[in-house]
Parts: C-alpha cells; structure tokens; sequence
C-alpha cells in the first residue's frame, strides 16, 4: 500500500492551485480550462489512487521481500547520502520506465491515458493511469537489491512524483503560452487567441 505521506498532503495544495489558475484565466480573459475536460482529468486522477487506497498494490509485499531476502547491502542506511542515491536512482529507473511505456504497445496502452488532454492545465497532469501497479514496480528492483530501504524509497518516489506532477504542468502552460508566438514562420496556436462573434457569443475561430 502507498504509504507516502507526501502525496497525500500535496492534493489540497495542488487543487488550490487549479483554483488559482482558473481564476486567473477568468480575469486576464486567457481561459484553457473547459469543465468537461478538467472533471475528466480530476476524476482520472482519484481514480489511480484507489489501488492504494483499496490496497489492491502488491509491489511494497516484493519489495520488502527483495530487500530482507536478496539485499546486497552495498549502502549504508545510516548514513545521509543514501537519500540523494535513491534520488538519483529512483530517476534513472523512473526514465527507463517511461521511455518503454513510449516504445512498446503493450506499455503505451495503460501510459496514453496521461497524454489524452486536449488543454494545457493544472488538471491536466492528474491524468495517470490505474493498471501501472500491475508491472511498473519491476523497474524498481534494483534499488532493493543494492540496498535503499523501504521506507527511503516510498518517501523518494512520492517526491519525485509531486516534482513531475508540478514541472509537467509549468511546461505545458509555457507551450501553451508559446504556441501563439511567431517566429519565422505561421503557428495554428496564433489563432486560438482570435475569437469571431456568432449569434451574439463569442467563440473562438481555431
């Protein structure tokens, strides 16, 4: 079971600063918030914490296993660089992890649903997928093996995870932001500031 205290405490913080965008895209009359896509969003969001939440994960059962019983012991838990190690580490397997997840088929199928939002937001990011219990822990392995304990690898990956979540976000705002700039050469998103009047409403002409 996800016992990351980190994610947790993130969830108000980051509907708070759903909040604050959609206001602010109210008031500076810049919008990229359609309530059909952002409940879309959020709904796909909780529903990949019900496998913690129901307990249904079985990846903390192996790790444990693996770290008690083929545990290298290569680190010294004591000490504090094992936490920037399993920072590091943790990264390096994360890539590995979601560069097959774009490469095989079978992967991509439980990874596309992350890139199906058609604006670029806050909710956005929420869209993770509900089936990756079922073999993303594999890629993990090798930080039991070599010795990052448990507890430093839950607390790790529920960090990494609210920095993702954060910086996915800010560079799909900017793309956003960018997509309207002309620099040598036309870009459709230069017309999603253009709006035309129909039938007395507004509406935009992309």
């Amino acid at each position: 079971m996800d016992s990351s205290i980190l994610i947790t405490l993130s969830i108000p913080i980051f509907f708070g600063l759903i909040l604050i965008e959609f206001f602010y895209g109210v008031i500076t009359k810049k919008n990229n918030y359609r309530i059909n896509d952002a409940i879309t969003s959020i709904s796909l969001g909780l529903i990949s914490r019900f496998v913690p939440i129901l307990g249904l994960g079985f990846q903390y059962v192996v790790y444990k296993a693996i770290a008690e019983q083929y545990n290298l012991k290569l680190l010294n838990s004591e000490e504090a660089w094992v936490w920037v190690t399993a920072f590091v580490l943790y990264d390096v397997c994360y890539y590995w992890m979601h560069r097959i997840h774009h490469e095989i088929k079978v992967f991509w199928a439980t990874h596309v649903v992350h890139h199906h939002g058609e604006e670029f937001n806050l909710s956005t990011a929420l869209r993770q997928t509900s089936t990756g219990f079922l073999w993303k822990w594999v890629f993990f392995l090798p930080l039991f093996i070599i010795g990052i304990p448990p507890h430093i690898y839950v607390a790790v990956a529920g960090l990494k995870n609210d920095i993702e979540t954060r910086m996915i976000s800010s560079v799909s705002s900017a793309k956003s932001e960018m997509s309207g700039i002309r620099a040598g050469r036309a870009s459709p998103g230069m017309l999603d500031s253009i709006k035309v009047e129909t039938y007395g409403q507004k509406m935009n002409i992309n």
